[in-house]
């Protein structure tokens, strides 16, 4: 059965006097079983800006918000869109938010009466228990249109939660146990909502999911595992997100109380991306951490690999009866010497990847030849920065783009060498111990080893090379496509998409199809490439 509830209706002024006028002014009630949002608007509206409102119409509508907003019933009826199909679809719900969130932002915030907010936060924590509890054929898609009406209460956010609403972390907690056990049909339907809403609507059910997992992190006596749920649910609106191209920014899903959280490294410990874990784990959720929090997993990663292998060197060097200490030594330490160093430290690195790749793991020393000091990090990194300068000024392994100035890409060549340098330039017969020679025929795998080395011993190297990279090294099956040259080349690729839609004007340009890459030496002829495949394939 339909709940009912009151709604005032309009006073009518009577010129008589006495009982006449005073009944003429006593508010009249009606028994509804949806909200008529112009109506009850427009009456909240008058009350808000009347000197005049008594308590008997204050008790009135304070009674009707009780009524209406712990009713399913009644919020899944109401607040419907005047315009277009009343019959639900996967494509909309029929709910008018705007209007939802009108009402809303009168009852809270123009009115300003503790009593209807009390009583609202009451009723909304009464039909979250009830969805909870499911008490409701949440099987029903007319049932669903609740859950978008109770996302827009600003009771549940947390710059506008008062004394008077106590229970709004239950009402949350509820709210999001209700929506994780619905069908799985209804919550295809649910959710295909919600990611068809504007960005304003879906940023407010991802701030009201995000704050109730910072407040379960945050506040003392909470149970931290009542984030588990609402996590999961920031998840498939993660996949939404991702599925419509981004209504929201990614920062939008970051949660600033898992990023910082002293519990993080131990999460980082319980998860394994290897192996399909059951264990709850907040790194399964990359989504929630930002740019900060990555880097201190990463530093904690390297860590820890640095600390298993030195473990298993030193198992190694006892089984095979050598000393440890002088072993360990060597196989750790980088010895240079400044007049040779791209030479000395290009060639030790070249004989670890040959040899002895395990080593690559260990934390990075370097010791300069002739010179005294302990390397405590200083001497690594002017080691990396100055190895990297020469790589620059010696090699044509990197190119600046011209058409964006302070990114880099990789030459297309196979001459790696800048004009007045050669192979043969290098002192191929170090002395040094562990050093290889072949390093000057394998350029671009020890620059990246080098690349490596710093990002896992936590030395930042000024290295600005294009996002793109960045992508292939995330997606080793990324693939790219025509619009991905626009971030390289943007007048190649508009010169391009222009000859595309041509049509039939393109024999009479007599192009030549030849172009110049950045950082190439020779021209490419494009139709070689394509191999007689349309242009839109090559």
């Amino acid at each position: 059965a339909h709940h009912t509830f009151l709604l005032l209706a309009p006073a009518c002024e009577s010129p008589g006097g006495g009982e006449q006028r005073a009944a003429a002014l006593a508010p009249r009630h009606s028994l509804r079983t949806a909200i008529d949002a112009d109506e009850l608007l427009h009456t909240l509206r008058r009350m808000a800006s009347s000197d005049q409102a008594g308590a008997s119409q204050l008790k009135s509508l304070t009674k009707a918000v009780g009524s209406a907003f712990s009713s399913v019933s009644v919020l899944n009826a109401s607040f419907r869109c005047v315009s277009g199909p009343l019959a639900l679809s996967e494509g909309t719900s029929g709910i008018d938010l705007l209007k939802v969130r009108k009402a809303y932002h009168t009852l809270v915030f123009e009115l300003r009466s503790s009593d209807v907010i009390a009583t609202l936060g009451r009723a909304t924590l009464s039909i979250c228990d009830e969805l909870a509890k499911q008490r409701v054929p949440t099987d029903d898609p007319e049932n669903l249109c609740v859950f978008l009406v109770l996302f827009e209460n600003p009771l549940l956010l947390a710059e506008h939660r008062t004394s008077l609403f106590p229970g709004f972390h239950r009402a949350l907690q509820n709210l999001i146990s209700a929506v994780s056990s619905l069908p799985k049909d209804s919550q295809r339907l649910l959710f295909g909502w919600l990611k068809r809403l504007p960005s304003e609507y879906f940023g407010r059910v991802v701030d009201v999911i995000q704050q109730f997992v910072t407040f379960v992190l945050t506040q003392p006596g909470q149970n931290r595992n009542d984030a588990s749920a609402a996590v999961l649910m920031l998840r498939t609106l993660w996949d939404l997100n991702r599925e419509m191209e981004g209504i929201l920014p990614e920062w939008c899903f970051h949660n600033a109380s898992v990023s910082q959280s002293d519990d993080l490294q131990e999460h980082y410990r319980q998860w394994n991306p290897q192996e399909q874990s059951h264990v709850f784990s907040y790194c399964r959720f990359p989504f929630l951490l930002d740019a900060e929090a990555k880097r201190r997993l990463l530093s904690f990663d390297a860590k820890v690999q640095m600390e298993s292998a030195m473990q298993e060197l030193v198992a190694q060097t006892w089984r095979q009866g050598l000393p440890v200490e002088a072993t360990f030594e060597q196989l750790i330490q980088f010895r240079v010497r400044r007049e040779h160093l791209l030479s000395d430290f290009c060639g030790q690195i070249w004989w670890r990847v040959q040899n002895k790749p395990q080593c690559l793991k260990l934390p990075l020393s370097v010791e300069f030849v002739g010179e005294l000091g302990v390397d405590a990090g200083g001497l690594r990194k002017e080691c990396l920065q100055l190895v990297l300068k020469q790589l620059h000024e010696r090699t044509r392994l990197f190119v600046e783009l011209e058409e964006l100035p302070g990114l880099f890409w990789f030459r297309p060549t196979d001459n790696y060498w800048a004009d007045g340098w050669k192979a043969e330039d290098f002192d191929p017969a170090s002395e040094l111990e562990l050093h290889s020679s072949d390093w000057v025929r394998h350029l671009p795998e020890v620059a990246g080893v080098i690349v490596g080395m710093a990002a896992f011993n936590g030395i930042h190297l000024d290295l600005r090379l294009h996002p793109l990279i960045y992508r292939f090294l995330v997606r080793r099956d990324l693939s790219v496509c025509f619009d991905d040259l626009h971030g390289m080349h943007p007048t190649l690729q508009r010169s391009l998409a222009a000859v595309r839609h041509g049509g039939g004007a393109l024999r009479a340009l007599a192009l030549t199809w030849v172009v110049r890459l950045p950082g190439a030496d020779a021209d490419l002829d494009l139709r070689a490439v394509a191999a007689g495949a349309p242009l839109s394939s090559a």
